[in-house]
Formats: C-alpha cells, structure tokens, sequence
C-alpha cells in the first residue's frame, strides 16, 4: 500500500471513520491483490466493524502473502567482520 494512501487510511481510522477507510483499502487492494498491508489494515477494520468471518478472510490472505527477510552479517558474527 503505498504510504499516502496507507496515512489517510490510518487517519480516517482514527477519526473512526471505517466506511471511507474501508473504501479506501478496498480500492488499493483492487489495484494491488497482494498487498500486506492492505489485507491486513482491512483485517483490523473490519475487525471494528465486528465483521468477525470478513477479518479472518482479510487477515488469512496477509498471512499467506509471501515474504521476504532481509538480513545482514551479524556483528558478533566474526567470518564476516572486518
């Protein structure tokens, strides 16, 4: 999700307003299917809404959203520190 649409979805949550923050993620998750933070900010809003079997739905498809871990040398790994 990207971080403008991500804030003024966030923003609308806080003010409580989940009709237009629902719209809002739903439209970006039309655009973007697998996208995380989509799948799980909808998750939490509907989870507000207690719309309890749609939260699960949202919150399963960001679970099982591949993903990637970055990683570096550890400090305390001494092969690899200088």
């Amino acid at each position: 999700m990207s971080a403008d649409l991500l804030l003024k979805a966030l923003q609308l949550l806080q003010k409580n307003k989940l009709g237009p923050a629902t719209a809002l993620v739903r439209k970006q998750l039309h655009l973007t299917p697998g996208d995380f933070n989509a799948h799980h900010l909808l998750g939490v809003l509907m989870l507000k809404q207690q719309r309890y079997a749609e939260s699960i739905n949202a919150l399963s498809r960001a679970l099982e959203l591949p993903c990637l871990l970055y990683t570096s040398p550890s400090p305390r790994d001494l092969s690899t520190s200088r």
